[in-house]
């Protein structure tokens, strides 16, 4: 069973609490995956909290990345915490090849830097709340979520649909959004959250959009 928290794409989270809950009503032999890829945005105390559960459990992995938070995306690092007993089996499912020499020095270097990654949370927190004024604003709907991403509805009204948007006033603006491609959202993009001279000129792109006749 896998959880994630927060949650891709809607940014929504479970707190620790309800996933022990979860756990504790999983049969002994059902595997709970947490998916932390998000973690860092969490409340501190609850991804420790989240992460303790996989430590003190035979049937609990954590999964953890530096794509998000660290910066590292282009340099593909993950790592996990699993129970002694299953660390043989995984490590035999991986390629042959490892994390390259280059992108475990990038991790050890980027783990260490603590002050950077508090700094990263503080400020996409300060850039969700500044696009959802926006965006609530505009009568864009959004999911309220913990992610440097916000989950936005487009209208389905010819002319202000997402594709509208992506097709017109996207490629003046030279900002790219991604389009939700699961099943049950259609007119979805999931928004990224840039710098703040970033996110300032996609609302602009957005309320010239919005305006146009």
């Amino acid at each position: 069973m896998f959880l994630a928290i927060p949650n891709n794409p809607t940014g929504t989270v479970l707190s620790a609490a309800e996933v022990e809950l979860f756990h504790s009503r999983l049969p002994g032999h059902v595997v709970l995956v947490l998916d932390l890829a998000y973690g860092e945005f969490l409340p501190p105390a609850e991804l420790s909290h989240l992460m303790g559960l996989a430590g003190a459990h035979d049937n609990v992995i954590a999964l953890r990345t530096f794509s998000k938070a660290y910066g590292l995306a282009a340099l593909r690092v993950g790592w996990m915490l699993a129970p002694a007993w299953m660390q043989g089996g995984l490590n035999m499912l991986r390629g042959v090849g490892n994390v390259n020499a280059v992108a475990q020095a990038a991790a050890e270097a980027a783990v260490r830097d603590t002050g950077f990654v508090a700094q990263v949370v503080r400020d996409t927190a300060t850039e969700r709340e500044f696009l959802a004024r926006h965006l609530t604003r505009l009568g864009l709907p959004f999911v309220p979520g913990l992610g440097n991403f916000l989950l936005t509805r487009f209208p389905d009204a010819p002319g202000r649909a997402l594709d509208d948007f992506l097709g017109a006033a996207m490629a003046r603006h030279g900002i790219w959004l991604r389009p939700v491609g699961e099943p049950g959202f259609q007119g979805f993009s999931r928004i990224g959250l840039g710098t703040r001279e970033e996110n300032e000129l996609l609302v602009e792109a957005l309320d010239r959009f919005i305006a146009a006749d």
